[in-house]
């Protein structure tokens, strides 16, 4: 069993190499449509800040001073865009977090990036759509399939009218707040948006069930899942695979308060863990399917 003190190093270590993703994220994304301004600068400046703290303890000695060197002059160069990345990458361990839930890190602080200046441009959309076509192994993780869909929704016309920046920015303005418990923090949508749009659902997965059934009790639920091989949990961990939304909600949800499961699940997502908010009816089709 690992002491506590086994435990803090470890988490030491997570919180650095989720940094590492988090910058070469935000690197990515202020720099995706060639073009870097101030308020971008004044973004990676931010992330630098946050990190200060640690500037004096191995590796950030090394990290900390580079990016300190690199935007002190207010312009981040090419050069200096892959000495930071090259950097990131050699001091990164890569044994506490997967692929994809490294690539969905960098995903979040790209999203932040690009909205870092309050404008989404048309050359940010194509940079991002390309990056997201070169992940594809992230479909099904939150929000790749949410901002997948919005580009192409948006970049179908070739134009981005006014309502269209405005949703764009709500969307990845979820991610601005550089604070990894600050992210996600206040949904204003109701709980079908909350759902996973056609989710492919494994019945042998793990699955969690909040808000009231339209057609099962707690026990009936519990009964149907795993007697397709599945498992049912009461709570929301990493090995959780499915948190289904009842059909009939809570009443409160529809002014933007959600459940603890739900926020729970939201904040997993936002780490990166491949967990799916599914809707009830996707449900039962995959049961009435299988």
């Amino acid at each position: 069993m690992s002491s506590p003190q086994d435990n803090s190093r470890y988490e030491r270590k997570a919180d650095f190499e989720k940094s590492l993703n988090s910058l070469l994220g935000l690197i990515e994304g202020i720099t995706i449509d060639g073009e870097i301004n101030d308020q971008e600068i004044q973004f990676l400046e931010n992330w630098m800040q946050e990190h200060r703290i640690n500037e004096l303890n191995p590796p950030y000695d090394k990290l900390i001073p580079l990016v300190a060197e690199v935007i002190s002059d207010g312009v981040l160069t090419k050069d200096e865009m892959r000495l930071i990345k090259v950097t990131c990458n050699s001091l990164a361990a890569h044994e506490y977090f997967n692929t994809i839930t490294a690539d969905i890190q960098r995903l979040h602080t790209m999203l932040a990036g690009i909205a870092a200046d309050a404008v989404v441009s048309k050359a940010e959309l194509s940079g991002l759509e390309a990056w997201l076509a070169e992940h594809s192994h992230l479909e099904n993780s939150y929000p790749y399939d949410e901002v997948s869909n919005k580009i192409a929704k948006v970049l179908k016309d070739n134009h981005i009218d006014q309502q269209e920046q405005k949703e764009l920015l709500r969307l990845f303005g979820e991610f601005v707040a550089m604070q990894d418990d600050k992210t996600i923090t206040n949904p204003t949508v109701n709980d079908n948006s909350l759902c996973e749009k056609n989710p492919h659902i494994d019945l042998t997965g793990v699955f969690c069930f909040t808000g009231a059934s339209s057609r099962y009790s707690r026990s009936e639920f519990k009964k149907v899942i795993t007697g397709l091989g599945g498992i049912v949990t009461e709570d929301i961990t990493t090995r959780l695979n499915y948190l289904v939304i009842g059909n009939k909600g809570q009443p409160k949800w529809k002014f933007g308060s959600y459940g603890g499961k739900i926020d729970a699940a939201i904040k997993l997502k936002k780490n990166g863990h491949p967990i799916q908010i599914i809707h009830e009816i996707d449900l039962h089709a995959a049961i009435d399917a299988g």
